[in-house]
């Protein structure tokens, strides 16, 4: 359908925007061109456990913002005030 899939693309113009643009970079690189951390550690010069920590950071972003929940806070609501993280990918 044309309507969902021009909602689909402002939503994921909305979660890039409160990016910063190293964050949207990688997340690009990451789900776009499904490109490992360590393939975009090695292209970028960096350690691999940083691209990691900017794209978790990035993940966070967009979940406070937009007040996303994972499958396992919304199975265990008491999840969400412990300060348990949580990763989209759950």
């Amino acid at each position: 359908n044309v309507l969902d899939k021009y909602i689909e693309k402002e939503a994921l113009h909305a979660m890039m925007a409160v990016l910063t643009k190293k964050q949207r970079n990688l997340i690009y690189q990451n789900y776009v061109l499904d490109k490992t951390h360590q393939e975009i550690a090695d292209g970028m010069g960096i350690a691999r456990g940083s691209v990691t920590r900017s794209v978790n950071q990035a993940l966070e972003r967009i979940r406070r913002k937009f007040d996303f929940e994972t499958a396992d806070e919304q199975e265990y609501p008491a999840n969400r005030k412990s300060g348990k993280r949580f990763s989209l990918y759950q």
